[in-house]
């Protein structure tokens, strides 16, 4: 089966580590799914700019014909993370994530690591217990495009 491919940009939010002990400190990566409104609506954020744009944007999610799948990454500060690519099929997930330079006027600390969660809108309804694979990638310059995917424009 061919993957999907979807390359919008996602809602993304970002929260500090830096007042965690090494006990509560957070996974590099961490991705599940929500497939229904009642396990949406459990969700909190922490109290971080983007907060109230992710809680619309999963407010606005059909789950009838959506699912929201939600990733998380350590970055480094000095980073951002832009999403490039997901794709999927009905038992994988793969995203591909550039990693670009912040500006040289925001500040930011270099060894220091920020969590950045995404959610992002599939076009499909997928149950949790149905993926059994994930991966994602990550690499400088610019939005590389996966292998078997259609260059917009050029869909048959």
């Amino acid at each position: 089966m061919e993957p999907n491919v979807v390359s919008e940009t996602p809602t993304e939010t970002a929260s500090s580590d830096d007042d965690q002990s090494d006990r509560d400190r957070i996974d590099d990566w961490a991705h599940y799914l929500v497939s229904n409104a009642e396990d949406a609506s459990a969700l909190t954020f922490a109290d971080v700019d983007g907060a109230a744009d992710a809680r619309s944007f999963l407010d606005a999610t059909d789950f009838s014909s959506q699912t929201i799948y939600v990733e998380r990454h350590l970055v480094d500060e000095c980073f951002r993370q832009r999403l490039c690519w997901v794709r999927w099929t009905e038992n994988n997930i793969e995203t591909d994530y550039a990693r670009i330079l912040r500006d040289a006027d925001v500040a930011c600390e270099a060894n220091a690591q920020v969590a950045v969660t995404y959610l992002i809108r599939l076009p499909v309804t997928l149950e949790p217990g149905q993926i059994n694979s994930y991966s994602s990638g990550s690499g400088g310059g610019p939005c590389p495009r996966p292998d078997d995917a259609t260059p917009e424009g050029n869909a048959s």
